[in-house]
């Protein structure tokens, strides 16, 4: 499978906007620190995003962390009861709190984790 661009749109700018790629079943997203919502402790993705993600046969988000990390759900969590709902100024999103993300320093780095 090629990789494909995702578009979804944006209700505060008005036009279709990219939010990432799909390839093989997986969706990546690249963050910035402005993109974390502290009041949640959470990723989102526009509300419809979902919808459209599921349509392209996605089952897997990773989340492409600033620092060079990776956050990785399952999309059905996006759409369940982990997930939050809330617009907080950008159009309706749903919301990931990183607490039901596994992070991949959790494998490569497990020091920066201590039980």
């Amino acid at each position: 499978m090629t990789k494909e661009t995702i578009r979804v749109y944006d209700p505060r700018k008005e036009i279709q906007v990219t939010i990432g790629w799909a390839k093989d079943g997986v969706f990546h997203h690249r963050v910035k620190p402005e993109h974390f919502c502290n009041k949640h402790q959470a990723f989102g993705l526009q509300y419809k995003a979902i919808d459209v993600l599921r349509d392209k046969g996605v089952t897997r988000v990773l989340i492409h962390h600033w620092l060079g990390h990776i956050l990785s759900s399952d999309l059905a969590d996006w759409a369940g009861p982990k997930a939050i709902v809330d617009d907080l100024g950008n159009g309706k999103q749903r919301f990931l709190p990183i607490k039901w993300m596994e992070d991949s320093r959790m494998k490569d780095q497990p020091e920066l984790f201590p039980l």
